[in-house]
């Protein structure tokens, strides 16, 4: 299973028609697995790398309204790279696309 961390970076100020909240961000760190899969496998296989430990960007987009700010729908991608052999050997990890709905307390 996959674990990032990293500073998170969002822009909250962003209202569409007085009624839509639209929050950028922007997260940059680090991502460590246990075990590799699809392309990222094969990457390590390719470079004889490791892809225990990589370089993490995420780039997403929330959405809400106004008027229930708590609730979110996110847009995001995730992409985990070996910053082309300097981490893990390995010049590409992999990326992952996510939909979803985020609450925050």
């Amino acid at each position: 299973m996959p674990e990032g961390f990293g500073p998170a970076f969002r822009y909250e100020s962003v209202v569409l028609f007085n009624e839509l909240r639209v929050v950028p961000g922007i997260t940059a760190g680090f991502s460590t697995v246990t075990n590799s899969i699809g392309a990222e496998e094969g990457h390590v296989n390719f470079y004889n790398g490791n892809a225990t430990f990589l370089g993490y960007l995420g780039f997403g987009v929330g959405f809400s309204l106004v008027s229930a700010p708590a609730l979110e729908l996110v847009i995001e991608e995730h992409h985990r790279s070996g910053a082309d052999g300097l981490l893990g050997h390995i010049h590409e990890g992999y990326n992952a696309n996510v939909v979803g709905l985020r609450y925050r307390f």
